[in-house]
């Protein structure tokens, strides 16, 4: 038993307001199970919220759902609702396990406290492993009488097309980014120099690239360009930026923002005279650098490695495509 916290206006995240409006038209002929696809950083799961809360509120259907005023929105403002169920990773985990989907499935054959609907919500759903999908599967395909799942995921091809094919898919469009650029202007006071690396670096993604602001990564990511631009100039050398590299906070990814100098440098050079090789290595030298990560490599090495191929990059005069040898990039960069 769970609840959620109570979700932000729509007018703060209007990029939503058209997967709202798609949500209250579904609310007329209401189906049992609901999969949200979408980046993230986008607020696909803020929706998700507000959309449970909609399902639980007890307002009249004259007023607008959650009212935020009845006793049930009151209950899951306090973050306690008995009718509602939201599956998390436990702590320390980073996956859900076939053990909490069959606490959900005995949490499901309870009689509704409140004598009238049930919600599950799962965010992520790309986090269950094979035998929890499973296990999942079999509610959904025997769901009982006035249950809806509400179910989201950034990553909608990891998971099984029997778990797809028994939700309704609704997919929330991300903002452009010249809108994501103006909304999140209105949230920070910086140049708007600084507004699109933040973009740049979350993938467009307006409220990541809020959150990447506050916890003082832009910060971090000038102090990176600037190591670069030393490097260039013979101003720094490699091992005392990697020394300084490695003191920094682990959830600033070196690695992103290499992605990300290596994603500009290449459209820049298709606007000219076509891709750099030396840039598509440098390409596939950050896919094997993320690959290592994972195998606890030594980062010194590897970021000395990254620099080195970095400055080749940079230095050397364009060269024709002579070979592709990685996977195609996705939307939201190299994979990592």
């Amino acid at each position: 038993m769970s609840a959620l916290t109570t979700p932000t206006t729509y007018p703060d995240y209007p990029w939503l307001a058209s997967s709202w409006q798609t949500w209250l038209q579904l609310q007329s002929r209401l189906g049992h199970a609901y999969l949200l696809t979408g980046p993230a950083g986008i607020g696909v799961d803020v929706l998700l919220t507000k959309m449970a809360h909609s399902l639980l509120c007890q307002a009249t259907p004259q007023q607008q759902k959650p009212c935020g005023q009845c006793p049930a929105c009151q209950q899951l403002a306090q973050n306690y609702y008995p009718d509602l169920m939201r599956l998390q990773p436990l702590e320390g985990k980073k996956d859900l396990t076939i053990d909490q989907v069959r606490g959900l499935q005995h949490w499901l054959n309870q009689t509704a406290h409140q004598a009238g609907r049930k919600v599950v919500v799962i965010e992520q759903l790309e986090r269950l492993n094979l035998a929890a999908f499973n296990a999942l599967l079999k509610s959904l395909e025997e769901p009982p009488e006035q249950c809806v799942f509400l179910l989201s995921t950034h990553q909608a091809g990891r998971l099984p097309a029997t778990i797809r094919s028994r939700c309704q898919l609704l997919k929330v469009t991300a903002p452009s980014f010249a809108d994501a650029k103006t909304w999140l202007a209105a949230q920070q006071s910086l140049p708007p120099a600084a507004l699109e690396r933040a973009l740049l670096n979350n993938w467009h993604a307006p409220l990541a690239a809020l959150d990447w602001i506050n916890q003082g990564f832009l910060e971090l990511d000038t102090q990176w360009q600037a190591d670069l631009a030393g490097l260039m100039a013979r101003q720094k050398t490699v091992t005392n930026v990697v020394q300084s590299w490695l003191k920094w906070d682990n959830n600033f990814s070196i690695l992103q923002a290499f992605q990300v100098q290596v994603q500009q440098a290449l459209w820049a050079s298709l606007e000219h005279q076509g891709p750099q090789q030396a840039w598509l290595d440098l390409a596939q030298q950050v896919l094997w650098a993320e690959k290592d990560l994972r195998s606890n490599a030594n980062k010194t090495l590897l970021y000395e490695n990254l620099i080195m191929a970095y400055l080749i990059a940079c230095q050397q005069p364009t060269r024709p495509l002579s070979r592709i040898d990685f996977a195609p990039v996705p939307a939201q960069g190299f994979g990592l």
